[in-house]
């Protein structure tokens, strides 16, 4: 990546990593998150890696900086790491970041349901299971069975068991019995990676995004689309009653949570009307392949207009 900075271009800083046990998920997501200003928005800005290692030093350009040092190297910082590693730079350089006590909620679906109970919010039930450890936990079919009788003490078929950190190459499981739910679990369990398993909530499902200021609005929401397993359907085939019950339910969740930026949740509406959230995510993925750009094309806008209005609504701050 190329790091002679013309004058006449902002310097995006992507900061990621950093000493907890986030550490991974920020690598990546600061990588997608380079990799969008290089492709997204090239012709008015440029991106700069700023890295932090699991010891807590600081690079650019792969050499070890001190944070102060950044205020020669970037106009504006995005954060993909826990909020507490930028704390140094505010007030100093423009920061794209999500409040601590939101990113902390948000990471912990046990702790985001406990919240949105306390505003009414429903959210379905699920039960997370720890990576697989052959010589700790012994045979991997008696573990199997072992876990999803402790899924079905806590609540009962239909599940939806995948992958905790959502991994593309791996299906998503539906399962209505509990032979499939224990075959469901044993297939993830050989992956060597956290499972989720989830209530199914029989419904329309579907998702939305919500931007601070876009397009002069205080809190923008795109058109909710309609989801099934696997597949994404760019518009939700959802009423104008349902679609107003999300976006006001998206305003909720946003200023509960005290979200700066950006707000995307997944849901679904029970034969009743009821709206049920089953995840939400406070940093957008702009990826091309992406439910946003998807979203962004069914009002007339793209990935691009999305990405630069945040980076634009940073610096004016």
């Amino acid at each position: 990546m190329c790091y002679n900075l013309p004058m006449n271009k902002v310097r995006v800083g992507v900061l990621r990593g950093g000493p907890n046990k986030n550490y991974e998920n920020s690598l990546r997501e600061g990588q997608d998150m380079l990799a969008c200003v290089d492709t997204c928005a090239s012709a008015s800005y440029i991106p700069v890696d700023v890295f932090i290692d699991r010891d807590g030093v600081w690079h650019t350009q792969g050499i070890p900086v001190l944070p102060m040092d950044l205020f020669h190297k970037v106009d504006l910082i995005w954060d993909t790491t826990m909020p507490a590693c930028s704390q140094v730079l505010e007030g100093h350089i423009p920061l794209l970041k999500n409040p601590h006590f939101a990113s902390t909620i948000v990471n912990d679906k046990s702790l985001l349901r406990k919240h949105m109970e306390t505003i009414g919010v429903e959210m379905s039930r699920h039960v997370v299971l720890p990576v697989y450890q052959e010589d700790f936990d012994g045979p991997i079919e008696d573990y199997a069975a072992k876990k999803a009788v402790e899924v079905h003490a806590k609540f009962g078929a239909p599940w939806i068991v995948k992958s905790f950190t959502h991994n593309p190459d791996e299906g998503i499981h539906v399962a209505k019995t509990f032979p499939e739910l224990m075959r469901a679990i044993e297939d993830l369990l050989s992956h060597k990676e956290s499972i989720l398993v989830e209530e199914l909530i029989l419904g329309k499902r579907g998702g939305v995004h919500t931007i601070a200021g876009f397009r002069g609005d205080d809190l923008y929401h795109m058109l909710p689309y309609e989801t099934r397993i696997n597949e994404i359907q760019p518009v939700g085939n959802f009423s104008d009653v349902e679609n107003q019950k999300i976006y006001d339910l998206s305003e909720n969740i946003f200023k509960h949570l005290g979200a700066e930026n950006y707000l995307h949740f997944n849901f679904v509406i029970d034969k009743r009307g009821g709206i049920h959230v089953t995840e939400a995510s406070l940093l957008p993925d702009f990826k091309e392949e992406e439910v946003l750009s998807h979203s962004a094309r069914t009002v007339g806008s793209h990935r691009q207009e999305v990405f630069e209005h945040m980076l634009k609504n940073a610096m004016s701050r």
